[in-house]
């Protein structure tokens, strides 16, 4: 069985999420800044009259910071029933990996003290990626206060 990951680049390094969690991938456009929001999120998106908060990759997997380029990608994800940007210096390609080259019950991983968020790498067409847990990244920010204000559980009925 394969799955397929969109890779991306933050600096030097290739990272990749399941493509099943990405809803679209667009260029890097102007954010309103957002009051008390955690430090991980830039700011926020206008997506087609739908507020999207957009996190900075590399922030949170603690990579050189840098302001936000034109030639960024927003990486558009649904995440606990949320949408999000993820904004990343490149979106390169979509990849099939054998479910075989990726983690299981924690195999593959490594010790990565620059980041909670990446540790894991699958073997891919385009070389090693290391594997970003979505999860992992948007669990904390999920409840804080002004991220439900945010982005709302899109998975509620709403009125």
């Amino acid at each position: 069985m394969t799955h397929e990951l969109l890779v991306f680049l933050v600096g030097n390094g290739h990272f990749g999420i399941p493509s099943i969690q990405v809803r679209e991938v667009l260029r890097a456009a102007t954010l309103a800044p957002v009051a008390d929001a955690p430090r991980a999120v830039m700011g926020v998106l206008n997506l087609r009259g739908e507020i999207v908060p957009v996190l900075d990759s590399r922030r949170l997997l603690q990579a050189e910071e840098k302001p936000l380029a034109h030639s960024d990608h927003l990486i558009v994800i649904e995440e606990h029933g949320r949408l999000l940007a993820l904004r990343v210096d490149r979106a390169v390609d979509l990849v099939a990996v054998d479910a075989t080259e990726l983690p299981a019950g924690g195999t593959n991983t490594v010790d990565n003290p620059g980041s909670q968020f990446a540790q894991a790498f699958a073997q891919t067409s385009i070389g090693m990626v290391q594997l970003v847990d979505l999860t992992r990244c948007t669990h904390d920010l999920a409840d804080a206060p002004v991220m439900m204000d945010l982005a709302p559980n899109r998975s509620e009925a709403r009125p």
